[in-house]
């Protein structure tokens, strides 16, 4: 059986095994959490088991005009080791989820103080904006709301998909970003399941028009071809004698 000296010794040495880590819990959600940092801080302690480390862990969803951020500072499970990552679980263009993970074994260290930590590695956001807009048996407007698009998009969409069959007829107006690489959104699909589908949209318009009027460009040539060509007959005739 230990003496109580000894036992009170075991014990100190317990306790100078212990970490003493930050301890809180953040949630936050808004508009651009994903481009702006907020404060991450917490104003409690907490005594850990022995072996155990601290951890701060903070995780965002952001799904464009709304974010989601979720962070937690205490004790993890013993054994873990020391180490710090940035996670891009899913990535724009879509839904960014993405997480920042500390591990460290000294007093206080999981000491973040912003949301920083993990919005620095996050793919930056492109310079082009565009306007986006979902729009059921209507037209989308010339002041839809403006969206940043990914890295990377050089252009944007303007156009509407003509929906039939399976008991609905309707023409859905679109806008937003476009890939690089891409024109249309359907690649020239015809048929979904029971829909069938027609794409149109602004460029077509356009190619559209220029067609039309170089038709009629056209067509107004050879009218005046054909005019001066009658002309001539007919004076060569004789009918239209000079004066």
């Amino acid at each position: 059986m230990l003496s109580p000296p000894f036992h009170k010794l075991t014990s100190l040495l317990s306790l100078l095994d212990t970490l003493t880590c930050n301890r809180g819990v953040m949630l936050q959600m808004g508009r651009k959490l994903a481009q702006d940092p907020v404060e991450w801080t917490s104003s409690t302690n907490q005594m850990c088991d022995p072996e155990e480390v601290c951890q701060e862990t903070l995780m965002l969803i952001d799904v464009g005009h709304r974010s989601l951020l979720m962070g937690s500072k205490g004790c993890s499970k013993a054994g873990a080791q020391n180490s710090q990552a940035v996670s891009l679980h899913s990535r724009p263009p879509g839904v960014l989820v993405a997480s920042y993970v500390r591990v460290c074994s000294s007093d206080l260290c999981n000491n973040a103080g912003s949301s920083s930590v993990l919005l620095t590695s996050l793919p930056k956001p492109g310079g082009l904006q565009c306007p986006a807009c979902v729009q059921f048996l209507g037209s989308c407007s010339q002041s839809s709301n403006l969206v940043t698009c990914p890295s990377g998009v050089t252009h944007c969409y303007d156009g509407n998909i003509a929906v039939n069959g399976g008991g609905l007829s309707a023409t859905l107006s679109i806008q937003g970003c476009m890939a690089p690489a891409s024109k249309y959104l359907l690649n020239h699909t015809r048929n979904v399941g029971i829909f069938s589908v027609r794409e149109n949209f602004e460029d077509d318009n356009k190619e559209q028009s220029r067609v039309s009027q170089s038709g009629v460009a056209r067509a107004t040539y050879l009218l005046w071809v054909m005019g001066m060509g009658l002309f001539l007959a007919l004076w060569n005739g004789g009918l239209y004698p000079l004066c």
